[in-house]
């Protein structure tokens, strides 16, 4: 019984020690398992974030590559430029797919609808806008697109820059996480095992096995660790490499002493600097103290209010002594809490396009002097036909109106002396004397043109043609003449030479056709696009014509029918001077129109004319 009971009290221990040995092991495997399995999760999520973050920063090197070549072929207007900017939209709108499926904050998310919205728009205003601009060498109209791409560039930046930095944050956060719960679980499983093993040494083989195989997952997750750690090295290779070789100037410091730790090639070489001599350098060390102070200013003013600084110029003396000029960019890189930890700056040299302005200004300067040369001699001839027609007007009128009077008062006085044909040359006499006053009207009215302004108005032709026609009715008392006015639309011109031009052509209407025995006259209108002449035409414009049944003319002979004095009949068979279409034409260019013709001998002419530009 005794040794019964003693071998009950030392069994006693023995199972109380395996029962809390096997608890201690149980929470050993289910602590280490845990352990590998967050750490490893914890290490790939670190690296999808280093991944997210390296396609944002691609996504930002392409966007700044695609604005140097817009640039460039806004000053160059090479189509190398347009060609690359071409060229960088494909995988530009591939990274963008790409990133939009691993967006998982509605911050990240509304940061990448902005950012597709601005691009988008950017793309748009180089194909839509920028490039016709540069190809019709429209200056104006590129400075003002210039400044609406920058401002759209400039707007980008701010929230790339914030996704840049929240996956930066959720990296950072998913690799600290990766090395506490390593760290825990070593820390764990270690004094578990120790506390194991003091238990009980015949438990050991049991618990040597079982920490040799959560030592052997934790060596496969330090493992995963260390790979992760290789493709972030990579990673960052790869980003060193792009920043290395982009030909823009780029640089980071640090804060607050604002001394260098990244300069790339480019912007070495363009200041003449050896690789690695800017490193742990501040502006004071190798610029003057002006520019440094200029500099330092500006870094502080983007800590200062933790936004994107725009920089339009900047200059800047190289090593050589050589000034150049940049238009830079400031970023503020925030820590955790929101403070300022790095200032990264990316520098355009822009010197060339400085100096291609600088032509153009000088350009545009040479040519307002030879617009005001050229205003000048113009106002000149201008008072020179002036003063030509004020002697048509006065020295010319006297004579014929004197040849007029004396051979009407001779064929009075003298009738009884003259023969039938004497009579019939002082008739004929006077009848030029009238067609040159006539000739003489219409020559200064046809200068007077030229000189006129526009005063445009809304105006209703209908009323203005039953107005003409009425007017003419005395003339038409002994023929047949019937009129069709059909609706007529609404149009903005000036009132007295839209009258005019209505008036020359229904007074030709008539005339040309009065060897009919009735006069058909149409006045109507038809859109652009319903005749082939004007089909090519993007947008309807109303045309007006009038129509007759006239002796019409050859259209071999259309190129002599809107210039002055040119006539297609004889004035002896039909009364004129030559000059009614030319005027006719003369205003309707003056409104921005045109105006041509359609027309068979012994069929009839039609007239169209426009009053809107094409």
């Amino acid at each position: 019984m005794l040794k019964r009971l003693k071998g009950q009290h030392y069994s006693l221990p023995i199972i109380i020690g395996n029962t809390v040995m096997l608890i201690l092991l149980t929470i050993v495997a289910i602590t280490g398992v845990s352990g590998v399995k967050q750490n490893a999760k914890s290490n790939a999520i670190a690296l999808e974030r280093r991944r997210e973050m390296a396609d944002i920063r691609t996504l930002q090197l392409l966007i700044k590559t695609m604005d140097n070549s817009q640039i460039n072929y806004i000053y160059n207007g090479d189509p190398v430029d347009a060609q690359a900017f071409k060229n960088s939209i494909p995988p530009l709108l591939e990274f963008r797919t790409q990133i939009s499926k691993s967006l998982e904050t509605e911050d990240d998310q509304l940061n990448f609808n902005i950012i597709n919205r601005q691009t988008d728009q950017y793309i748009s205003l180089f194909s839509k806008e920028i490039v016709p601009a540069r190809e019709s060498n429209d200056l104006d109209s590129l400075r003002t697109l210039k400044d609406q791409s920058d401002e759209l560039i400039s707007q980008i930046d701010p929230f790339i820059q914030n996704m840049i930095a929240n996956y930066e944050v959720k990296a950072q956060s998913a690799y600290q996480a990766a090395l506490a719960v390593k760290e825990k679980t070593m820390f764990i499983v270690i004094s578990l095992s120790i506390i194991v093993g003091v238990i009980g040494l015949f438990t050991g083989f049991g618990m040597a096995s079982t920490i040799g195989k959560n030592t052997h997952q934790l060596m496969v997750a330090t493992n995963q660790l260390e790979k992760s750690e290789a493709a972030l090295k990579e990673s960052e290779r790869f980003l060193n490499s792009i920043i290395e070789n982009i030909p823009t100037m780029v640089f980071v410091k640090e804060a607050p002493d604002l001394r260098y730790i990244r300069f790339n090639r480019t912007g070495e070489a363009i200041l003449g600097f050896e690789p690695g001599f800017v490193k742990g350098k501040s502006d004071f060390d190798f610029f003057p103290s002006d520019l440094a102070s200029f500099y330092r200013t500006k870094d502080l003013e983007v800590f200062e209010s933790k936004h994107l600084v725009d920089i339009p110029e900047e200059f800047v003396n190289t090593k050589n002594n050589e000034k150049r000029v940049f238009h830079t960019k400031k970023i503020p890189i925030l820590d955790e809490d929101g403070n300022p930890k790095y200032l990264l700056g990316i520098s355009e040299d822009i010197t060339v396009r400085k100096q291609a302005e600088d032509k153009i200004r000088q350009m545009n300067a040479e040519l307002e002097l030879r617009v005001e040369q050229r205003t000048a001699q113009l106002e000149s001839s201008n008072k020179e036909l002036e003063a030509f027609s004020y002697s048509i007007s006065h020295d010319l009128r006297a004579p014929l109106r004197a040849i007029n009077g004396y051979a009407q008062l001779i064929k009075e006085d003298h009738a009884q002396g003259l023969s039938p044909v004497a009579i019939n040359y002082f008739d004929l006499i006077r009848k030029n004397a009238i067609i040159m006053g006539q000739l003489v009207d219409d020559l200064l009215n046809f200068s007077r043109l030229g000189r006129m302004g526009l005063s445009k108005a809304k105006i209703y032709p209908v009323p203005m043609i039953q107005s003409i026609i009425e007017s003419m009715k005395p003339e038409l008392e002994n023929r047949k003449v019937s009129f069709s006015i059909k609706e007529l639309p609404v149009c903005e011109a000036d009132a007295a030479l839209l009258r005019q031009v209505f008036i020359n052509l229904i007074s030709n209407a008539v005339k040309f056709s009065k060897d009919k025995e009735e006069s058909l006259i149409e006045i109507g209108y038809q859109h652009s696009t319903d005749i082939d002449l004007a089909a090519n035409s993007s947008d309807k414009k109303v045309i007006y014509y009038v129509r007759d049944n006239g002796i019409g003319f050859d259209m071999k002979y259309y190129d002599k029918l809107f210039g002055v004095f040119q006539r297609l009949h004889t004035a002896d068979s039909y009364e004129g001077t030559g000059v009614g279409l030319a005027i006719v034409s003369r205003i309707v260019n003056k409104h921005g129109g045109r105006i041509w013709a359609e027309a068979v001998s012994g069929q009839g002419a039609t007239f169209y004319f426009t009053l809107e530009p094409d």
